[in-house]
């Protein structure tokens, strides 16, 4: 006996005469040499079923034992079978074991037990009585490529266990009774979610010849329904098909996701099976109109999963003129489309919490619970500053406070301020003309170069115009200047050159040069 895994086969014989059976791994690749091992019985025991997986072993032998061992050759667990081994297989980290329960009864009715383990985690998945037709015996076990636990027998009865119920066996093949009664047998190789690979021997072989090389069987899953008054059996049959698919795929999805290990490509494929199984119910509610089967047909189109199926279904009914139909397919639109805006619930605002007017007016910063109740950044009120005595006495005010708080040597320099502003505001009193008693000017409120004259008539004064002397004034600058340059020439002291002046003569006669003698 033997079996095959993705990293390595487990080779095992039974005992012959002194020879005890021996259990053998040989891994594909190994980083290390002499990585295969090999086990040894004791006479009273031997091997009767192998499996191998993702980085172990398993061997259950006569003595209702169950061995697992490591990919190294590890003895990792030792456990007893509630019975005789009949078959065993694996998939990546579960173990499926399938053992006897009791003698078969009088009409031939096999009685047996599977169980399903999960190897990395240590945990028995699944557990109950392994379903077989009357009189049949058990040909062949295994997995699916997805994972789900199959079972054939020799009847031509395919069977995968569902997880729905608790664990149920769904039949998904039943081979033609003709194909029986000529003697051929179906040796099964495996199957995934839409097809069944198998072999076709012909009588009296019971198993396929390895020369010449045997021709694979695919076959599309069929099961055993009764004729239905409809007339549409293979629309059933794609419906249950479908339907089935649907719900594993979900429940492998759902444990994925649960572990950690949620993938997009499984969304994916759940939209797309949702619209093959959509396509087949349009069919069938087309059908189903067809034969006055209305009640049936409102009933399937509940079963749709897409919104634009369930559109496409009231067209088509609305075209066959079945407008009390439409109503109800209309009315089951409505509902599942108020029943996701519930379960979706109301939108989610912002909603824009305005900052009281005290922690505007805080003199710190703002911390605590209150900076996260401002949606925007708080600023003060624009203020606007008087130009005229009422700012001056709050400059005054401020200046004194100050003067106050601080130390004698910074109250001296700020001393100085009031009696500036006093001499400020002595000055702006004496140039702004038509100024009031109180030193308020009620015709221009600023200073400003830019702001209208009282008089309209008045031209503009250029701000940046330089002061005009006046020409009075000239000839008392100059002498100030002489005098000044004077004092210069005293204070610099030394021998100078005095400065002549060259007076100015009234008459313009020629000066006379006096001749040597």
């Amino acid at each position: 006996m033997a079996a095959l895994g993705e990293r390595g086969s487990v080779l095992a014989n039974p005992q012959r005469d002194k020879t005890p059976s021996t259990l053998i791994y040989r891994p594909f690749a190994s980083w290390a040499s002499n990585s295969e091992w090999s086990m040894r019985f004791t006479p009273a025991e031997e091997v009767k079923a192998v499996a191998v997986g993702n980085g172990w072993v398993a061997a259950a032998t006569s003595l209702d034992y169950l061995r697992i061992y490591t990919e190294s050759g590890r003895q990792k667990y030792l456990f007893s079978l509630t019975g005789p081994v009949v078959a065993m297989t694996s998939y990546q980290q579960h173990l499926a074991v399938v053992t006897h329960v009791s003698d078969p009864m009088e009409s031939g009715q096999q009685v047996m037990k599977y169980i399903v383990l999960d190897l990395r985690t240590n945990q028995q998945l699944l557990t109950g009585h392994l379903a077989i037709t009357p009189g049949a015996t058990l040909t062949w076990l295994g997995f699916s490529e997805t994972g789900s636990l199959s079972s054939f027998d020799s009847k031509g009865v395919l069977r995968i266990l569902s997880r729905s119920f608790g664990g149920c066996w769904v039949p998904v093949l039943s081979v033609p009774a003709e194909q029986q009664s000529n003697g051929d047998t179906t040796w099964m190789v495996g199957l995934n979610e839409t097809q069944i690979f198998c072999i076709k021997c012909k009588a009296p072989e019971l198993q396929p010849q390895v020369h010449p090389k045997p021709v694979l069987s695919v076959l599309s899953p069929m099961l055993p329904l009764a004729h239905s008054d409809l007339g549409a059996t293979e629309l059933e049959n794609d419906l249950l098909c479908k339907s089935f698919l649907l719900e594993e795929t979900r429940l492998r999805a759902d444990e994925a996701a649960d572990r950690g290990e949620k993938d997009d490509d499984d969304d994916e494929k759940i939209l797309r099976i949702e619209a093959e199984q959509d396509r087949c119910l349009l069919r069938l509610i087309a059908a189903c109109c067809h034969g006055d089967k209305l009640a049936r047909a409102l009933e399937l189109a509940s079963m749709l999963s897409l919104h634009k199926s369930l559109e496409g279904a009231i067209k088509l009914v609305t075209a066959m003129r079945l407008p009390t139909l439409a109503e109800r397919m209309n009315t089951v639109l409505e509902e599942r489309r108020k029943a996701e805006k519930a379960a979706a619930g109301p939108p989610q605002t912002r909603e824009l919490v305005f900052p009281r007017l005290s922690l505007l007016r805080s003199d710190g910063p703002l911390t605590g619970p209150q900076v996260h109740k401002l949606s925007s950044p708080a600023f003060p009120a624009k203020q606007t500053l008087p130009t005229t005595e009422p700012f001056l006495e709050n400059f005054r005010t401020v200046a004194e406070a100050s003067v106050r708080s601080s130390d004698d040597s910074l109250a001296q320099k700020v001393v100085s301020v009031p009696t500036k502003a006093k001499e400020v505001e002595r000055s702006n009193s004496q140039q702004t003309p038509g100024a009031s008693d109180d030193g308020r000017c009620p015709e221009v409120p600023c200073s400003s170069p830019f702001a209208k004259p009282a008089d309209p008539s008045a031209k503009p004064v250029n701000p940046f115009a330089k002061p005009k002397q006046a020409e009075g004034n000239s000839l008392g600058d100059g002498l100030s200047t002489l005098t000044a340059i004077k004092k210069l020439q005293v204070q610099g002291g030394g021998k100078r050159k005095p400065t002549v002046v060259k007076e100015k003569r009234s008459d313009k006669r020629p000066r006379k040069v006096p001749t040597a003698t």
